[in-house]
């Protein structure tokens, strides 16, 4: 299990929200890549930040 910080992100002007949320996936994601559908409860783009924790 990996868990990230993300961050909703505008993907045609480039804004990022001003909080972030956690987010545990079992495959990797790239750290600073910008990923879209996420899962359900995810929706829009989202930058990921930093990995947080690998189990």
């Amino acid at each position: 299990m990996y868990t990230y910080k993300i961050i909703k992100e505008d993907f045609y002007t480039g804004i990022c929200a001003k909080r972030t949320r956690t987010i545990c996936r079992n495959r990797p994601l790239e750290v600073g890549g910008l990923y879209s559908h996420l899962g359900k409860g995810y929706p829009g783009t989202y930058r990921v930040l930093e990995l947080i924790e690998e189990e």
